[in-house]
């Protein structure tokens, strides 16, 4: 959520930045927001699950943020449009990593619920049908 709050924030500034009269102060607001979130988003980092990935994102975050602040003072689009693509390419990895997690605890259930499905299956037929198959 934090992700697509960013991206909506700095989209609605990029649209004042190209408007042949834009208002300074809801571009001045929307960089603000985005900017607050994403502080919040380095903020959130737990150092003790995996400290270089925390450092690597720290600093992505702080690249975005520069580039915001960037994007506001100088009226500059490609910066807002850089920010939009880290920010949008940030929320699709950890979408596809919550889901991945989701799916490892859906089956770590499942196992749990039905030991059976733990077990090694039976193989013989199963072979022969990967043989014929490939």
């Amino acid at each position: 959520m934090l992700f697509d709050g960013a991206l909506r924030f700095v989209r609605a500034g990029r649209v004042e930045l190209v408007r042949e009269k834009p208002d300074f102060e809801k571009l001045f607001e929307n960089f603000t927001r985005a900017k607050k979130i994403v502080v919040e988003l380095a903020s959130g980092l737990n150092r003790d699950q995996d400290p270089v990935m925390c450092d690597r994102m720290s600093g992505l975050c702080d690249f975005i943020y520069k580039l915001l602040i960037e994007a506001n003072l100088e009226r500059d689009v490609a910066k807002a449009d850089e920010a939009i693509k880290l920010l949008a390419y940030e929320r699709e990895t950890w979408s596809l990593a919550v889901e991945r997690g989701a799916a490892e605890a859906a089956a770590t259930h499942s196992t749990a619920v039905n030991p059976v499905a733990s077990q090694p299956a039976d193989t013989s037929s199963a072979s022969g049908l990967l043989s014929r198959s490939a």
